[in-house]
């Protein structure tokens, strides 16, 4: 019988080393430039691209945030037609428009459309969400992960996947990192895809379980754990156009394409594939909820993955997915925060740099993640899943306040850099008294009724609420006179600023 603590914990440790030496023969015969440092020389395949866009879906925090509030089948076909629907708005119209205006992040996008200031404010809050938000995510989740299925020491575990992760992308950066994901979607896959299968083996002796779930799998049947039609009808495609257009670890995916039609192929796969991720991700939480007793979320996982319902072997592989879960996480959140850095920040201050010295200034960034990782980890360990939870909804309401000023730059050329800029102080000031309110606030005794209320207003409802407000606020501040008036004066006194603060370029406000 395979033993996880010999075979598995070897591949467990082996793996890593695997894509150590990988990576080395990528970069051995290239020189490391900006060009492949950050968007992999431009020169990737459709079947990498899509593969890698694949990889990106079945471990992105939109993938989770479905997992933890659903408990039916409902969700994951909403979730299978909103991530096709983006998908197809991105091949068509989005993509195009980021490879024909060359950008190299999406903040930049936000500075043609609507100036340098509020470059520079999506810029921050990308910062923000990536190391303090999303990169915290990661941390909990994996250490939750490791202390189920394994008695190793999960610090040392997590750090060691970090410290080999930032070794790869020191190495050839996002030409390795968009490579090796592929080699972790297929140990993902494979391991996940086992356990569906043994999961749906397991019928004979859990029919009335199994059955229950089939039964509630229907489009008739949708209305899961107080989720409303409202939110399947808005709130998850919000999600799900964010992700596809305004995930910078997308975008820069989308970047490294040499032109439209190897976007448009690799698309095509991606949507080839969007059923695996509802089947190998969403489905097996869905049914081993109903195979175990009734319980929270994390003690479902607990018994689970104990040793007394997992087979061995399997027990094993996923402990190797795991592995390749967290690399490929820290991954795309250390490429993507590490060219915002270099572009939004140091680029745009030092315009004649050379190749050579983005590729340090890359490099420096991500050693300073890695310093950032090994602070925050023993954090990590000391929250539990419910506050990972709140995490994801703040997560969420940033890049729904994003995703919406993004899609009005999309459809209107005449909004004031101002009225955008207004726009994203108010809309984030209101997300951030929503998180802390939500994460004081546990119980009607700790505060006002009021506060409880707006404590206990679920994630995707704000969600919702926040991208409306930030739509219509943009245009709403847009109409407003005195805005047009001041927006002249306060633009000049905003370039004066960055002009001393060293950047060199001045305002731009391209109409797209």
């Amino acid at each position: 019988m395979i033993d996880v603590s010999t075979v598995g914990l070897f591949l467990y440790f082996t793996y890593p080393i695997v894509l150590i030496s990988i990576s080395i023969y990528i970069t051995l015969t290239n020189e490391a430039t900006a060009e492949s440092f950050f968007f992999a020389n431009k020169n990737v395949s459709y079947v990498v691209l899509g593969i890698s866009f694949f990889s990106t879906a079945i471990i992105s925090p939109y993938l989770f945030g479905l997992t933890q509030r659903g408990h039916n089948l409902g969700v994951p076909y909403i979730y299978g037609v909103t991530s096709i629907a983006a998908i197809l708005i991105m091949r068509q119209w989005i993509a195009p428009k980021f490879l024909e205006l060359g950008i190299k992040t999406l903040p930049e996008f936000f500075e043609l459309r609507f100036g340098k200031a509020n470059r520079l404010f999506v810029s921050i809050l990308y910062l923000i969400a990536n190391v303090f938000i999303r990169m915290l995510i990661i941390l909990i989740i994996g250490n939750l992960f490791i202390n189920m299925i394994s008695n190793l020491d999960s610090y040392y575990s997590i750090l060691f996947f970090i410290i080999i992760t930032c070794l790869y992308l020191l190495i050839g950066g996002m030409q390795t990192e968009i490579y090796l994901n592929s080699i972790h979607a297929i140990f993902i896959t494979l391991a996940v895809a086992g356990l569906t299968s043994w999961i749906f083996l397991q019928g004979a002796e859990y029919p009335h379980e199994l059955s229950k779930v089939i039964a509630t799998s229907t489009l008739s049947n949708v209305t899961v754990d107080k989720l409303t039609w409202l939110e399947f009808g808005l709130g998850l495609p919000i999600m799900g156009f964010w992700f596809w257009t305004a995930d910078q670890i997308v975008v820069q995916k989308i970047l490294c394409a040499p032109n439209t039609a190897v976007i448009k192929k690799a698309s095509l796969f991606t949507i080839f594939f969007q059923a695996v991720p509802i089947l190998i991700s969403i489905l097996p939480g869905l049914l081993v909820m109903n195979i175990v007793p009734p319980t929270s979320s994390e003690n479902v996982l607990k018994i689970f993955l104990s040793e007394d319902t997992l087979p061995v072997g399997l027990r094993g592989g996923i402990l190797i997915a795991l592995a390749a879960i967290l690399m490929s996480s820290v991954a795309g959140v250390f490429i993507s925060t590490t060219s915002i850095i270099t572009y939004d920040f140091y680029s745009p201050r030092h315009p004649n740099a050379s190749g050579r010295k983005l590729v340090l200034v890359g490099r420096l960034t991500i050693i300073a993640l890695l310093i950032c990782s090994i602070i925050v980890t023993p954090i990590a360990q000391t929250l539990d899943f419910n506050f990972c939870c709140k995490l994801f909804g703040a997560f969420v309401y940033i890049f729904t306040i994003v995703s919406a000023l993004f899609l009005a730059g999309l459809l209107r050329i005449d909004i004031k850099p101002l009225s955008a800029l207004l726009t994203l102080t108010l809309a984030t000031s209101l997300a951030l008294i929503k998180f802390l309110i939500e994460l004081f606030s546990s119980d009607n005794s700790a505060g006002s009724e009021v506060l409880y209320l707006i404590a206990r207003f679920d994630f995707l409802e704000f969600s919702i609420f926040i991208f409306l407000f930030s739509f219509a606020a943009v245009f709403v501040f847009n109409k407003i006179q005195w805005i047009h008036h001041a927006s002249g004066r306060i633009r000049k006194f905003a370039q004066t600023f960055l002009l001393k603060a060293g950047y060199k370029k001045t305002f731009t406000n391209h109409q797209l």
